[in-house]
């Protein structure tokens, strides 16, 4: 795939390959990809892709895959974090066996009805488990989860994508309220402060 660029225009629009929401006076949009956008710099490309929003005075996010995106990959932390606890695996095969269960689970969707720090983990736990039950018996799986489970909430183990800081600015400068709507753990809230997310 390209690299991911924000074009508005085709939001604004509502493309079918564009998943937006559009309200009244607020909009919520997901990243698009755009073929040739790493041609130009994403400050211009942001300028360049922003039509008249004039009318709207609100736009929500979602988080991860739209804002910022795991580093370097989940597969190549699972299979770091594992090392030391006697598991070696392909991080490539430990990527799409995430990618499978995490499919199957319907993603972060079937943790709608619970809530709290205690279910989450308890939920992460599980699927973790699960992509791991593939590679034997890990020594010490719950020292090996945690110290995983405290990793991804850690910015550390992400990165904002390049055009993400210049689209805020630019929208901050417009006078835009910006938010993010997500279905995202209540780990988000410390990786929003960590990536530098908090000001806009």
């Amino acid at each position: 795939l390209p690299p991911p660029s924000w074009d508005l225009r085709e939001s604004l629009n509502l493309k079918p390959r564009v998943r937006a929401l559009c309200f009244k006076q607020a909009l919520f949009f997901s990243r698009s990809f755009s073929p040739g956008s790493r041609k130009l710099n994403p400050k211009l490309r942001v300028r360049q892709s922003l039509p008249n929003l004039s009318k709207i005075r609100a736009f929500f996010f979602d988080a991860g895959g739209t804002l910022f995106r795991p580093y370097p990959s989940v597969g190549e932390i699972y299979a770091e974090v594992a090392r030391p606890y006697g598991v070696t695996a392909d991080p490539q095969k430990l990527e799409a066996l995430f990618h499978t269960i995490w499919e199957k689970r319907d993603g972060l969707a079937s943790l709608a009805r619970r809530s709290g720090q205690k279910e989450e983990k308890a939920w992460w736990r599980s699927l973790v488990g699960e992509v791991f039950s593939q590679f034997g018996r890990m020594e010490n799986f719950e020292a090996f989860f945690d110290e995983l489970y405290d990793r991804f909430a850690s910015p550390d183990a992400w990165r904002l994508f390049d055009d993400t800081l210049p689209l805020l600015q630019e929208l901050k400068e417009r006078g835009k309220i910006l938010g993010i709507v997500s279905n995202w753990d209540s780990r988000l809230f410390g990786l929003c402060e960590g990536l530098a997310l908090g000001p806009y």
